[in-house]
């Protein structure tokens, strides 16, 4: 029985192999005898062979002691990243005299790794220029500041710039399971002049999940990305104070359907974030200004399925 860990990408390169086999174990099992019928006149011999047998998966790689990366498979750009774990079994078949016959079979099965638990930031914060969303405000006071910096001796005061931040909060570990929601808070800080003088709005707000699996195969890395929205609100919200926490209903909650496991590997890399977009706008114009934040997650797997793995024949 062979164990065997391949990494494959399809790519026009020529200085790795497309499959390196990072672990294996051997071992010989005996046969035992699970239901025979013998015929003597006819000399026929009909049987079920059963040998079962086990194996450990090793807590690494033998070469670095990193973690073992969980089965899976994503393409992009014209390239495919594939982690594979098989099960390999050799027969042989002794027939007339010392003739003997050999025959192969494979078996894919599907391997899981907890990912480790990082020490991660559960708060992000993304900033907007007064200068991109109110033009003429920002314009008044830049002038009221460089009078005012003129009139000192000090000339070296930097000149105010009034910005609008968005704060992302996620729960402490950031963690997401797929099919289960994961609360989401966030809060849109305006400064004080700002919110007095300027009608402002928050017109759109959307999630997103971007994903990034790297493969490193020799001297060869590649890497694959996937975006996938999560929602997309679209409204009229004003903001009426400085630190306004905004009402997502039942939009509060992120929730993941399908996305790979994170893993933190010398093989391969797979890491997720979630990058909220919240548009702007002065009163109903149209014109609007995007402010982003952006927090790295961890996503582990989904509850397995109970399903029994098909049995291979020889």
């Amino acid at each position: 029985m062979r164990l065997e860990l391949v990494l494959e990408a399809n790519a026009n390169a020529h200085s790795y192999r497309p499959g390196d086999h990072l672990l294996e174990q051997s071992k010989q099992i005996k046969l035992a005898t699970k239901t025979s019928t013998f015929n003597p006149p006819s000399c026929n011999h009909d049987a079920d062979y059963y040998a079962p047998f086990d194996f450990t998966f090793p807590s690494s790689s033998c070469q670095c002691r990193c973690q073992l990366p969980p089965s899976l498979e994503t393409s992009s750009s014209g390239h495919t990243i594939k982690v594979e774990y098989a099960i390999t079994v050799t027969v042989r078949h002794r027939l007339l005299c010392r003739v003997s016959r050999l025959k192969t079979l494979r078996q894919v099965i599907s391997f899981e790794s907890e990912p480790s638990i990082p020490v991660l930031p559960t708060s992000n914060i993304g900033s907007l220029s007064a200068s991109k969303l109110f033009p003429k405000l920002y314009k008044a006071l830049g002038n009221q500041g460089v009078s005012r910096i003129r009139s000192r001796s000090d000339e070296c005061l930097p000149q105010y710039e009034p910005t609008l931040q968005l704060e992302v909060l996620l729960p402490s570990p950031p963690i997401l399971t797929p099919g289960r929601p994961t609360e989401m808070q966030l809060i849109m800080h305006t400064p004080s002049e700002l919110v007095a003088s300027e009608n402002i709005y928050i017109r759109s707000v959307e999630a997103q999940l971007e994903s990034c699996v790297e493969a490193k195969v020799g001297l060869v890395t590649k890497t694959a990305t996937e975006t996938r929205s999560g929602w997309n609100l679209q409204g009229l919200f004003p903001v009426n104070r400085e630190h306004f926490e905004v009402d997502l209903g039942t939009w509060g909650q992120y929730l993941v359907m399908d996305a790979l496991p994170t893993c933190k590997s010398c093989v391969l890399d797979t890491t997720h974030w979630l990058r909220i977009s919240v548009g702007i706008s002065i009163g109903g114009s149209e014109r609007t200004q995007i402010v982003e934040a952006s927090l790295e997650v961890i996503i582990i797997g989904a509850p397995p399925s109970y399903t029994t793995n098909p049995s291979v024949y020889v």
